[in-house]
């Protein structure tokens, strides 16, 4: 996982508002949870660090909260780059589905649901261009208890999606709009209805 400059430019004060106020909390909360699973995992291990098979279950554990804080690290990065911080972020295959989750964390907090399978990878690598596209679809779902459902488009690999949404906003759906004409995505927007076609990876 290289290492890029993002091509994403000025993002919307809208977008960068829920970057901190619904998906920073969304992430911090993932970490407390990983970092959770390696306090019980040291409990543990030093409780029986003779027994060969409770090592080898802690390892496993370990390994997952491990690879969770770096999924993390490279959200909270994404954020800090769009707030202004001069890093290069990570391109990750799962930069799309990771920031789509968080939304729906988001979405579900704030009383809606959000139904759909998230794909486990995507062409669109660019973690800050994947949460600027995955806010600006929390903006067009609406707030407070809205109904949400995502279609993935394309398998293993995702190369697009389908949005629905049971409230919809105006300037929520010009900004979706905006937002992926921008990172070079097709796509087509209605009333409570988006269709996003992600753009081939470079």
């Amino acid at each position: 996982m290289e290492p890029s400059p993002s091509p994403v430019g000025a993002i919307p004060a809208e977008l960068r508002d829920v970057a901190v106020r619904e998906f920073l909390p969304e992430i911090l909360h993932d970490l407390n949870n990983e970092c959770a699973v390696l306090d019980g995992s040291a409990v543990l291990l030093k409780a029986s660090p003779a027994d060969a098979r409770k090592v080898v279950e802690r390892a496993s554990a370990i390994e997952q909260a491990s690879a969770g804080c770096e999924r993390i690290a490279c959200l909270a990065g994404a954020v800090a780059v769009a707030l202004g911080a001069p890093m290069s972020p990570v391109f990750r295959d799962d930069a799309l589905p990771a920031f789509l989750e968080v939304a729906a964390s988001a979405i579900r907090r704030q009383g809606g649901t959000f139904e759909g399978e998230l794909p486990a990878r995507a062409t669109l690598r660019d973690p800050v261009a994947a949460l600027v596209l995955a806010a600006a679809v929390r903006e067009f779902a609406g707030r407070g208890s809205v109904d949400v459902h995502l279609r993935v488009v394309g398998s293993p690999v995702a190369t697009g999606f389908h949005v629905e949404t049971s409230a919809g906003d105006a300037s929520g759906r010009a900004l979706l709009e905006e937002v992926a004409r921008s990172l070079g995505c097709e796509v087509r927007v209605e009333a409570k209805t988006a269709r996003i076609g992600l753009p081939a990876p470079a």
